[in-house]
């Protein structure tokens, strides 16, 4: 930390761009972040903005050691010195093949999805934990596929290789598309939200908080609209 405040304040004293430093899932990396990026640039264009996208374990790794000033993630941490909000929903869809009988019932009992392959993500992903909790939280023990990406995911489950339990914005292009379809299960599905997280450990850069005040605003959730609307 002592390094970090002594780079910052040689940049702020030869007049140089500030930096901001973002982490994100991989799910946020590659559907959420982009647009956030983007019009948040509008806002404050004189800040250089980096993004790493990793797993959760990984992330929060980086997080930890000051190495990112915030991470949008799906799920809080629930240990270790970091503070969080939520600033948007993450809508969790359960995904299957086009033409799927399943996905043409109103609301499947919850048994029959054990008779099906499950699509998962790597070890140490925070889809892989959402989807671990659902399957013991519903008695499941299925046979587990795991798969190293969301894209992965995708292209199995649109091949009929079982079905996955995926953020929509990850999906939300097939499911527009019709090339995936939905299951809805009896009971419901998990309800998770966004979130951005900092570390507790030391104050804040000021790029940081301009960037978790954008998240909450009116314009951030104007953003992640148009994102998942696009004209068509």
């Amino acid at each position: 930390m002592l390094k970090e405040g002594a780079e910052v304040a040689a940049q702020v004293a030869a007049g140089a761009q500030q930096q901001l430093r973002l982490g994100a899932v991989l799910t946020a990396g590659e559907h959420l972040m982009p647009a956030l990026i983007q019009s948040f640039r509008e806002h404050r264009p004189d800040l250089h903005v980096s993004l790493s996208v990793s797993n959760r374990e990984q992330v929060f790794r980086s997080l930890a050691a000051h190495e990112v000033d915030v991470v949008v993630s799906g799920r809080k941490p629930e240990e270790g010195a970091f503070e969080a909000v939520a600033f948007a929903p993450n809508e969790i869809e359960l995904v299957t093949a086009p033409g799927d009988e399943l996905a043409k019932r109103r609301a499947v009992p919850v048994e029959l999805l054990g008779e099906r392959p499950w699509l998962v993500r790597e070890p140490g992903s925070g889809t892989r934990r959402l989807c671990e909790e659902y399957l013991a939280a519903n008695r499941l023990e299925p046979e587990l596929l795991t798969l190293g990406s969301n894209g992965a995911i995708t292209n199995a489950a649109r091949q009929g290789l079982g079905i996955a339990l995926q953020s929509r914005a990850a999906v939300q292009l097939e499911l527009d598309y019709g090339l995936l379809e939905t299951i809805t299960p009896r009971g419901g599905l998990p309800s998770r939200s966004w979130y951005v997280v900092w570390s507790s450990a030391g104050p804040l850069r000021d790029p940081a908080e301009t960037f978790i005040r954008y998240l909450q605003s009116d314009a951030a959730a104007y953003a992640l609209s148009a994102a998942r609307n696009p004209p068509r």
